[in-house]
């Protein structure tokens, strides 16, 4: 998953999903690889359309992926959208269907915390999830701990004060040396 950003709409709800960065960085070089394409266009030997399109097609689906959670304590609701521009799925629930939010951390190859052997692949991920009332979990934000530098848990807080929910850490990385974190 990408970094999400939490931000606060004008009507006071809390929308954590993707930047706009995101889609400007995509946009740009979607108009760089057009420029590009069509420069070459003209050219008599310009066979290779293959290939440029499929980028071009990458990118945009790129640039028109969305992502995002929100809370609004006015209409009592959470709703998390994902998909491309007009195609995308939403789904809603309401505020007193959330149980808790949790934020837990796993080390990708590795049962516990602290990894058997020592490699690249046993990082440190953050894990942010919702759980509802019927016992349902869906993750909000899987995210290595490196990466997230805490943005994750202080987003977590804010999002659990917001809905007056508990937020639940299911561990506890105090123990845990600085080499051992990543």
């Amino acid at each position: 998953m990408m970094k999400l950003i939490l931000r606060t709409s004008k009507d006071g709800r809390l929308i954590y999903g993707i930047g706009l960065w995101y889609r400007v960085f995509y946009l740009f070089f979607l108009c760089v690889l057009i420029i590009g394409a069509f420069s070459y266009s003209s050219e008599p030997d310009f066979t290779l359309w293959g290939a440029p399109m499929f980028f071009i097609l990458l990118l945009a689906a790129a640039a028109t992926y969305r992502e995002s959670w929100t809370f609004d304590r006015e209409h009592r609701s959470m709703a998390y959208r994902f998909g491309m521009l007009f195609i995308y799925r939403k789904r809603t629930h309401a505020l007193e269907d959330i149980e808790s939010f949790t934020l837990s951390h796993f080390r990708k190859g590795a049962k516990g915390l602290r990894p058997i052997v020592k490699t690249r692949a046993n990082r440190l991920y953050t894990t942010f999830s919702v759980v509802l009332t019927d016992g349902d979990t869906y993750p909000i934000e899987i995210i290595r701990l490196k990466r997230s530098a805490g943005r994750t848990e202080r987003a977590a807080s804010a999002i659990a004060r917001y809905c007056e929910v508990p937020l639940i850490q299911e561990d506890d990385l105090e123990g845990m040396t600085e080499e051992e974190l990543l």
